[in-house]
């Protein structure tokens, strides 16, 4: 049951991570615009 708890925090980690990056890419180009 631990093992499987501990399953679900990966993904939910893994699913922010990535929905960081994609935020972090267009803030970048929102940036390289502006200049």
């Amino acid at each position: 049951m631990r093992s499987f708890f501990k399953l679900i925090a990966i993904v939910i980690v893994f699913k922010v991570l990535k929905c960081a990056g994609f935020c972090f890419l267009i803030y970048i180009e929102k940036l390289q615009e502006t200049n």
